[in-house]
């Protein structure tokens, strides 16, 4: 039996991940937007911050895979976050290339927001329970090792 256009489109509107989880990051990254709105920080950009302090002396090649965002996307977040002084480049021994270091003023921001990433946080649980939570760290982790 050969399906007609609505058939695949029903099919495609009610088994599409890719929709779901992109609605779903959007819903999240709203809590979390909304959050650091006050230190007028977005999610991305506090992410990235966070991946920066805990790689001393990475490299945006570096930092764009382990994010998985594409390098104009980095070089745009990187602008802004360097800007607010939150991010500082240094050159490489070879200079082809930089290393990225969070400043005093990063590191105190990302101890500031604290608490209000941790409202997000809770509120994002909320809505995913426990069992969704364990299982996209879990996934997150596999996406690591492979990357």
């Amino acid at each position: 039996m050969k399906k007609t256009d609505d058939d695949l489109l029903s099919t495609m509107a009610a088994d599409c991940l890719g929709f779901r989880v992109r609605r779903l990051n959007r819903v999240v990254s709203a809590y979390y937007d909304d959050a650091l709105r006050p230190f007028k920080a977005k999610l991305s950009q506090m992410n990235l911050l966070i991946i920066v302090s805990r790689r001393k002396n990475i490299t945006p090649s570096e930092l764009s895979k382990i994010a998985q965002i594409d390098t104009s996307t980095l070089s745009r977040n990187l602008e802004r976050i360097t800007a607010r002084d939150w991010i500082q480049s240094t050159p490489s021994a070879d200079g082809r290339s930089y290393h990225l270091s969070v400043t005093t003023s990063g590191k105190k921001m990302l101890k500031n927001i604290y608490p209000s990433w941790k409202k997000a946080q809770k509120k994002t649980e909320k809505l995913l329970g426990n069992e969704l939570v364990k299982d996209i760290k879990q996934l997150d982790q596999k996406l690591l090792n492979t990357a």
